[in-house]
């Protein structure tokens, strides 16, 4: 992202923060310029839940006096906790205790991961893909991950030890708004962390121009899809071809298969996966054959909004 600024605020008309637990919040996203004067008061931000207000206050108004656009802001509040949407450094949150940071993961606050799913998991009921929300049911994409020790007390030096999870791209995805501002923290095998804003490092496969050692998360729009022995290769648009030639993503076919990922179906869609990039020809690609955890289709309700806001900010 290129700015700070809150893209969307959460509005519900009945929450009260200093009342209500967070999971009770309405999770529904408004932009500013789909505000209402009847939201004011109503809207919270999607990482800290405290109080946003649109400038200009009045819905009539779309841009300011000098002309930039309509935006959401932080009621200023000398007591809010921290959050990375605020203007300044990114600053992580932290905890006073073990109990305090369990309740704020079971919250669903942040995510801790240890990795991705690498096929499909035995209790996941699902055979229709429906285009929409799959799978609605994100607990099927979840696995119990191992216990981590993190460094997210308010003492220096200090760890807790956590649950995690080994999750997937799609369980992020289906509810992608609502994941969109989410901290993550990801553990990997060597106990190495990397704590950051989904939104962060989510970049649109058009913005590569070179090889990318360790993985991270992309996106782009359906173009092809070519069936192969053991993995389908899914082509993705390229919008400049001055510095990108061509871009695929390598799924195993059984990920394609058990998904419904039909070339009628997905073409025209934005996926997502988390992986390496490599070069390839005059292109590139994910080299590896993606397993089940490590992509997704974004539900289309989505697609708009990943296309024109994010990295657009």
């Amino acid at each position: 992202m290129s700015s700070r600024r809150l893209v969307f605020a959460f509005y519900d008309p009945h929450w009260v923060r200093e009342r209500d637990p967070i999971p009770l919040l309405s999770q529904t996203p408004v932009t500013a310029l789909e505000y209402e004067n009847l939201m004011e008061k109503k809207l919270y931000c999607p990482q800290c839940y405290e109080s946003i207000i649109r400038v200009p206050c009045d819905e009539n108004k779309p841009t300011l006096s000098d002309g930039k656009v309509a935006y959401f802001r932080h009621v200023l509040n000398d007591n809010h906790p921290p959050c990375n949407l605020r203007s300044g450094p990114v600053v992580g949150r932290s905890y006073a205790t073990e109990e305090e940071a369990r309740r704020a993961i079971e919250d669903e606050e942040f995510i801790v991961l240890t990795g991705f799913m690498q096929a499909k998991p035995a209790n996941n009921p699902r055979e229709d893909w429906d285009g929409e929300e799959d799978p609605s049911e994100t607990h099927f994409e979840d696995a119990n991950g191992r216990p981590v020790d993190l460094p997210i007390a308010r003492h220096r030096g200090q760890e807790f030890k956590l649950p995690s999870k080994i999750s997937s791209v799609q369980a992020l995805v289906v509810n992608f708004l609502k994941n969109y501002y989410r901290e993550i923290i990801l553990v990997k095998d060597d106990n190495s962390v990397s704590r950051f804003l989904f939104c962060d490092v989510l970049k649109n496969i058009n913005l590569i121009n070179d090889e990318v050692i360790h993985p991270s998360f992309y996106f782009g729009v359906v173009t092809d899809v070519d069936e192969w022995a053991s993995h389908n290769t899914i082509w993705l648009r390229v919008d400049n071809r001055a510095n990108l030639q061509d871009f695929r993503v390598k799924v195993k076919n059984e990920v394609v298969n058990d998904r419904g990922w039909t070339k009628e179906r997905i073409v025209g869609r934005v996926i997502v996966f988390y992986s390496t990039i490599r070069s390839v020809g005059t292109g590139y690609w994910t080299y590896n054959d993606l397993c089940w955890g490590e992509v997704a289709i974004l539900p289309a309700k989505y697609n708009d909004f990943i296309l024109t806001q994010h990295n657009n900010d």
